[in-house]
């Protein structure tokens, strides 16, 4: 019987977790007479999910999804969110990918396909907010604070999330600093007297789409 499930699931394209003993005759029952028991085990519900979606019953793939999701299921979240891509629905890919993420369940496809979605259409600060929700994922963050800074009409009132978030993580503001030195021009030095007068021509800029107070934040992150 597990034989069996295994080589379906495999034959559908899926890469089988862990399936409990549990639920192996239930799952079986389902793929073969398509009975399901009534059940408010997350894992069942799930199984049942997938087996739905292989079977192209998509209203119900959908009904068990959201029936493990409300039970907290990382996983159903991204499952459903990965339909919804496969459907080009990227509304409501975003919708359950990010979901999956706030939830702690990353997945690096659910991730990459965030990022393609969002460089594709020029959703530097949803790929910036990506790069801080997936930290390790230096590429969106680096991706896209070039982009931003790199663009004066995307630096609109958005840029008050950068300045929420970028005294958290060291990397954010190593990259920060680099793009706004590289961009007006200055390039530190590897002494105190030289990051003083970094500093001061740094505080004295006038003319720069870059708002004032982030070159302020950025000038004193100098010396840290």
């Amino acid at each position: 019987m597990k034989d069996y499930i295994e080589k379906y699931i495999k034959n559908n394209g899926y890469i089988l977790g862990t399936i409990e003993e549990q639920h192996i005759e239930h799952v079986y029952n389902l793929i073969l007479y398509d009975m399901i028991v009534e059940t408010n085990d997350d894992e069942l519900l799930l199984w049942y999910g997938i087996i739905y979606k292989f079977k192209g019953n998509f209203n119900n793939m959908i009904i068990y999804y959201k029936m493990c999701i409300e039970k907290g299921s990382g996983e159903a979240m991204y499952c459903l969110g990965d339909y919804y891509y496969e459907q080009n629905d990227y509304d409501n890919m975003i919708i359950y990918y990010k979901m999956a993420i706030d939830n702690g369940y990353y997945c690096e496809s659910a991730i990459d396909n965030l990022k393609i979605y969002y460089e594709k259409n020029n959703l530097y600060y949803e790929l910036l907010k990506l790069g801080y929700d997936c930290i390790k994922n230096d590429d969106c963050i680096n991706n896209a604070i070039t982009n931003i800074l790199n663009n004066e009409t995307m630096f609109d009132m958005n840029y008050f999330y950068i300045l929420n978030n970028i005294t958290y993580y060291d990397t954010i503001i190593n990259m920060f600093k680099y793009n706004i030195l590289r961009i007006t021009t200055i390039i530190p030095k590897k002494n105190i007297d030289t990051y003083l007068n970094e500093y001061i021509t740094l505080i004295n800029i006038s003319k720069s789409f870059v708002p004032k107070n982030i070159i302020n934040l950025i000038a004193g992150h100098l010396f840290i």
